[in-house]
């Protein structure tokens, strides 16, 4: 039972405390909670593998030993304090859109801010409205970039003082993207979660998609495209509200799957040529294997 004029719980002070059950601390505001306060305080820890205490995410383990971790932050945390999920490849927070503010602790600069929440390039924040769905989200997908785009990616989204997030500023990300792939990543997930895009953005996104639709269909048969966590049916669905998709791309990536031997693939993309485009004699183009006899 702490009490609720508590300021401050200092380094380490609750460190490896296995047998601490329950923290009762009214909640109090500004509380200074400093790196490994409650690290090993592993009965505190919740479904998640979160230990949260006043608000703070203070600790955090997973016994997944799956390189990708999905980790729900609950609605009425406000920081997350020290380099937690560092360790982990690729880490996927979902969050509420509508948390009002994620403070940086004392002392702390936007290196260490990112650092707390994840550094890996590949890894995603999401954000829950208030019925529980995703409005938004926000990949790191800066493999091959200077590690300050991914630095930036993160801080461009610190909550402003009055609530919310800064979506227009992660979208500047873009232009500072040196790796086609890493756009489209980008481009294809704020398309899909359009929440607070811009319309120019959106025409900037959209004309990128329809120009080089072809390779994205491609880099989706063979895998380049998985961290956007969505099946191949979503991602078509993503270049065909974009009118990029005609007849010639999946002519392209129909052969290209044939190339990867993704034949359930290339039975989908058949189809969807057929209801799409209609009756063609699109065999004809591909190098089918032989089966008579």
């Amino acid at each position: 039972h702490l009490p609720k004029h508590l300021r401050s719980i200092e380094f380490r002070a609750f460190f490896n405390c296995m047998n601490l059950k329950k923290i009762d601390l009214p909640k109090v505001e500004n509380i200074e909670i400093q790196d490994q306060a409650f690290e090993k305080c592993t009965e505190l820890l919740d479904e998640n593998g979160l230990v949260i205490v006043a608000g703070h995410v203070v600790y955090f383990e997973t016994k997944s030993t799956d390189s990708h971790i999905y980790v729900n932050i609950p609605d009425h945390v406000t920081s997350i304090t020290g380099p937690l999920f560092r360790g982990h490849i690729y880490v996927h927070l979902t969050m509420s859109l509508q948390c009002p503010t994620w403070p940086v602790e004392k002392g702390q600069n936007d290196y260490a801010y990112c650092e707390s929440i994840i550094e890996t390039p590949g890894s995603s924040i999401a954000f829950r409205d208030r019925d529980g769905n995703i409005a938004a989200k926000v990949i790191l997908a800066t493999d091959g970039e200077d590690w300050m785009i991914t630095q930036n990616a993160i801080s461009s989204i610190r909550s402003n003082p009055s609530g919310g997030y800064d979506f227009e500023a992660y979208d500047s990300i873009y232009y500072k993207l040196r790796h086609k792939r890493n756009q489209a990543i980008m481009a294809l997930v704020r398309l899909r979660y359009p929440y607070a895009l811009p319309e120019e953005m959106e025409k900037e996104y959209t004309a990128f998609v329809c120009e080089n639709c072809a390779d994205l269909g491609k880099w989706m048969i063979d895998g380049q495209l998985n961290d956007l966590g969505m099946n191949d049916t979503e991602i078509l669905g993503i270049l065909e509200q974009t009118n990029a998709v005609n007849s010639d791309v999946i002519r392209e990536m129909i052969a290209f799957a044939q190339e990867q031997g993704r034949n359930e693939l290339i039975a989908d993309l058949l189809a969807y040529q057929k209801k799409k485009f209609g009756e063609e004699d699109i065999f004809a183009s591909l190098k089918l294997p032989d089966y008579a006899g």
